[in-house]
């Protein structure tokens, strides 16, 4: 991915973008492709975790801790979903 100053990214930004993208990266005395290949990186770390992540209200983590520490048997659903699921090597 060529992003030098004086050539277009692989992506449409405007010029005003374009130019704060050279700056901060001369600024950081890195090169334009690597200031975006880094900050791209960053961003897409950050959406993929916080995708991977659910967080629970204060009542629902109640509600879930209550139900792990239950000494109910599992009803018919979770008997079934825990059969149907492959064995776990942890």
């Amino acid at each position: 991915m060529s992003f030098a100053s004086d050539s277009s990214p692989p992506f449409f930004v405007t010029a005003e973008l374009r130019n704060l993208i050279v700056e901060a990266a001369e600024r950081s005395g890195r090169s334009v492709d690597d200031f975006v290949a880094d900050a791209l990186t960053v961003a897409s770390q950050q959406v993929l975790e916080s995708e991977a992540t659910t967080v629970l209200s204060l009542r629902d983590r109640e509600i879930f801790q209550a139900l792990l520490n239950s000494d109910a048997p599992p009803n018919a659903a979770l008997s079934a979903a825990a059969n149907a699921s492959p064995p776990s090597h942890g």
